[in-house]
């Protein structure tokens, strides 16, 4: 039903579609959904986003072939960073990523299974931020998003880490994610050895920004628009992975 049947080219409905192309599938039916509640209260749904809901709201064969390829580029993109944290079963019967599930499932009980979560925001998110909204129920926090390129640069490293990361050592400021922007490997590498270096023990993931859509991210080439070239986004979470013991998460749109 919904969008498996009006996507067959970009989201397949056989039972061997992957776990990504589905969650891509069903994101497009909730976009479709919550489209006419955001035009009411005045919100403008970002392109990408209507390109999906109106690729999903096609019917077989009506919808364009633009849009077409835009939810398959971005069902690949997602299927490809997917693929890069855990890896995905050779055997089709196996497409449900049963390990995979189990895997990220057991690593958020040992969170505590979180509900209230506070985002990371530039320059925002600091120790003084983190420990007040933790006051008031919020039980899993980001850092704000720090540059690979400060984080991996010797001459700026202490300097960019004082200014910007801080927490304590009595467990009062845990669970604590740390996101790095960035969309060179080998640097994103470095930065995410700085942070396991100087605060491992009390960070509990690194989570890589693939989710920014600002005007920077756009200059620099990082946050959502490092999702524009899959290869590059693999290749980021593969370095990271293979460089840090801590847990690697990515913030995707």
């Amino acid at each position: 039903s919904g969008a498996e049947q009006r996507t067959p080219a970009a989201v397949p409905a056989s039972a061997g579609a992957s776990l990504a192309q589905r969650r891509v599938a069903f994101l497009c039916k909730r976009i479709r959904a919550r489209l006419p509640v955001l035009a009411a209260r005045g919100f403008s749904p970002a392109p990408p986003l209507r390109t999906m809901a109106a690729a999903a709201a096609a019917p077989v064969g009506g919808a364009d072939s633009a849009s077409e390829a835009r939810l398959a580029h971005h069902a690949t993109s997602v299927e490809s960073v997917v693929a890069a944290l855990r890896p995905v079963p050779a055997d089709p019967s196996d497409a449900d990523l049963a390990p995979a599930e189990e895997r990220g499932r057991a690593f958020w009980d040992s969170l505590g299974r979180p509900r209230y979560v506070s985002a990371p925001m530039v320059c925002g998110s600091d120790l003084a931020f983190r420990l007040q909204v933790r006051a008031h129920g919020v039980q899993l926090a980001y850092s704000p998003m720090m540059s690979s390129t400060l984080l991996a640069s010797p001459a700026r490293e202490v300097s960019y880490t004082d200014k910007i990361l801080s927490t304590t050592r009595d467990g009062q400021d845990r669970p604590l994610f740390v996101q790095i922007a960035g969309n060179k490997p080998a640097m994103v590498a470095t930065a995410g050895r700085v942070i396991e270096r100087n605060f491992g023990a009390d960070v509990d993931a690194l989570d890589l920004n693939f989710g920014c859509p600002q005007h920077c991210a756009k200059r620099g080439g990082y946050g959502a628009f490092v999702l524009d070239d899959a290869d590059t986004a693999v290749a980021v979470v593969q370095a990271l992975s293979a460089a840090v013991r801590l847990p690697v998460t990515c913030k995707i749109r």
